[in-house]
């Protein structure tokens, strides 16, 4: 049986970025990352990763926000790409979840890959 932790690092490599909203866990995924394995998977693993997406303390939860905003940083970024990463780092900023360090980190990350930005 895999472990929550190593199921949030299969959704990282897969660029899938799970989060709670209400009593529900969503995701967002690029096209074809998600299958029927990983969907079962999250939902045995769902009260789990519920708790630890609502522990502001959780380790997994601040690695989880860095991972989603850093994972693939091999290429540029396209304007998409860049925006939904950035918008999980302000909502975890703004949440608490990382701290001022942290965001400016993530905000230098995006701007240094984003394929818009002049060198």
């Amino acid at each position: 049986m895999i472990t929550v932790n190593e199921l949030l690092r299969e959704c990282q490599n897969k660029n899938i970025t799970l989060f709670v909203q209400g009593e529900r866990l969503g995701y967002d995924a690029p096209k074809g990352a998600m299958n029927d394995e990983l969907r079962n998977l999250i939902s045995r693993h769902k009260p789990e990763l519920i708790k630890i997406f609502r522990d502001d303390s959780a380790p997994q939860k601040k690695q989880a926000v860095i991972n989603a905003v850093t994972a693939n940083f091999g290429y540029r970024l396209s304007h998409e790409d860049f925006t939904r990463r950035y918008l999980i780092l302000m909502k975890a900023w703004r949440s608490g979840v990382i701290d001022d360090q942290m965001k400016d980190q993530g905000l230098d990350f995006l701007l240094d890959h984003w394929k818009g930005s002049r060198q």
